[in-house]
């Protein structure tokens, strides 16, 4: 699965003249440096899943405040972190090429609807079955979608990746609808659950199969865009909509406690970071193997479970963590030893 990683700002030599770090050089050093920079993505992706788990956790905590009203304040460090970047890079935002215009304004459309419905789902669907239909929708339409819009490769690495991942996700969640629940039963009962369960399920989809658009377009638009003004169209765009569709449906809690103002805080911070780490992998390399390394927030999860809430790990979490792990470990050493390759390291 090699893939050349194209010139971005996030890799400048000493002259500032941009550098892949494909050049052959004496230095040892240099040739480590040069592995990094084209590991970079698969280091940022592998990132991001620890990053979520704790996100959503803190999202789950403050559940007083709307979910709307949640993918606003998450927003909100997300666009501030576009701006001063901008101010910084003064890249281009604005390109005559009308195709490149519209797949800005999709990336960004798609990333507020997809945040509306991640919040949204979050609320209203059981962890297991929300870890499961996000996980395994957003695996499969990345792995499909970046093969069939992208010319992406779904060879036989990717595919044990995938199919490992999924299974070790489906493990460690043990969704209702696999594994008998008494207790999802007894909510069923109740019109006024089972309503908001389908909600929860429909924005479950939705949400990943939203950002798994998101991510292509980001891939899509290629490195002839800066990764600056797909950050900040994403960010004014999901901004401004958000603050619409909360006014608009949601009554707004402004007054919380300290704890949800902390939890609050916590979730808008690590939703930001892992957004940028993700956005960028999906700048430099390949969508399908970026969200495939992001599993790993399954496992973080799985973790906090148990020393956050006291929860007793059974022998199947620990058998879903140790697949998930192993398949982000096969599609990590693949990455890895075909961009050796690639560089003559």
């Amino acid at each position: 699965m090699a893939s050349p990683i194209e010139s971005t700002w996030l890799f400048k030599d000493n002259d500032d003249k941009p550098t892949n770090g494909e050049h052959t050089s004496a230095s040892c050093g240099q040739s480590y440096l040069r592995f990094f920079r084209a590991n970079v993505g698969v280091l940022l992706a592998l990132l991001s899943g620890p990053i979520i788990a704790v996100a959503n956790l803190c999202s789950k905590l403050a559940s007083e405040v709307p979910p709307i009203q949640q993918g606003f304040l998450s927003t909100v460090p997300f666009f501030i972190a576009a701006v001063s970047l901008e101010v910084w890079r003064r890249e281009q935002l604005v390109y005559r090429n009308i195709k490149q215009t519209s797949l800005l304004i999709l990336q960004g459309t798609l990333a507020a609807a997809g945040t509306f419905a991640n919040y949204t789902a979050v609320r209203y669907v059981r962890l297991g079955n929300y870890t499961t239909i996000t996980k395994g929708v957003l695996t499969l339409t990345s792995t499909v979608g970046g093969a069939i819009f992208l010319g992406e490769p779904c060879g036989i690495t990717l595919i044990i990746g995938a199919i490992t991942n999924i299974i070790g996700v489906v493990l460690i969640s043990r969704p209702s609808f696999l594994f008998h629940s008494t207790e999802e039963v007894g909510e069923a009962l109740s019109t006024t659950i089972l309503g908001k369960n389908i909600v929860g399920y429909v924005c479950a989809v939705a949400y990943a199969v939203c950002f798994s658009l998101m991510y292509i377009t980001v891939r899509a638009l290629g490195e002839n865009v800066s990764l600056i003004a797909k950050l900040l169209y994403q960010g004014v765009i999901v901004i401004v909509l958000s603050l619409i569709v909360t006014f608009s449906t949601e009554k707004t809690v402004w007054s919380m406690s300290s704890d949800t103002a902390g939890y609050i805080v916590g979730m808008s911070c690590l939703s930001t970071v892992a957004t940028y780490f993700l956005v960028t992998t999906c700048h430099i390399d390949f969508v399908g193997a970026a969200i495939l390394l992001s599993v790993l927030d399954v496992v973080v999860a799985f973790i906090l479970q148990t020393f956050v809430n006291g929860i007793e790990p059974e022998p199947l979490d620990y058998v879903g963590a140790v697949i998930i792990i192993l398949g982000c470990s096969i599609i990590t050493g693949k990455i890895a030893w075909d961009k050796r390759k690639m560089n003559d390291l």
